[in-house]
């Protein structure tokens, strides 16, 4: 599971990116990327790995940003997507959501807020996530060791059994 600490942004407008790396520097990230258009941003991916990519839907050149999401969630899945536009329309919001987003954001004054949350939430998410694995795996780890516990009971029982009959058999009881 992934812990969070690499974000990439995608984004061709040098001005927001700009605004979205002073506002992610407080959320701890250990590093940011950043790329102008889809086509670069599946190569940083590639050697990256980042673990969210905050995701502009209209971009320039050949791949936009639906394309790479759908990308992206096809080649790995754990990689959260915070798709952003300043496009109004719910198809582009529903599109986005419906390829692997994590949510929506449409740009407007008060996007830094929103994915301040965003990503608080995401990661309130991955560390429950986190800990119900953990949780899973002690129990996991418990019901071994009481099914151990079992058959070594069992083996108990069964030499204890065991003697008995040996003893029985000496002094000609049959059972």
């Amino acid at each position: 599971m992934r812990k969070l600490e690499k974000i990439l942004i995608v984004d061709d407008d040098d001005s927001f990116v700009a605004l979205v790396k002073k506002v992610l520097s407080d959320e701890k990230f250990l590093e940011i990327q950043t790329s102008r258009n889809g086509s670069r941003a599946i190569d940083i991916i590639k050697i990256f790995s980042p673990d969210i990519v905050i995701m502009d839907i209209h971009l320039p050149g050949h791949i936009d940003g639906f394309t790479a999401i759908k990308w992206i969630k096809s080649h790995d899945n754990e990689i959260e997507i915070i798709a952003i536009s300043a496009d109004s329309e719910s198809q582009t919001h529903y599109k986005a959501i419906s390829l692997g987003a994590f949510c929506f954001i449409r740009k407007n004054k008060k996007i830094t807020q929103l994915l301040s949350r965003s990503i608080s939430r995401l990661k309130k998410i991955k560390e429950l996530q986190q800990k119900e694995e953990d949780y899973m795996t002690q129990a996991r780890c418990v019901s071994y060791s009481k099914r151990s516990e079992k058959r070594k009971h069992f083996s108990d029982a069964e030499r204890i059994a065991a003697r008995v009959r040996l003893e029985n058999n000496k002094e000609g009881i049959n059972g």
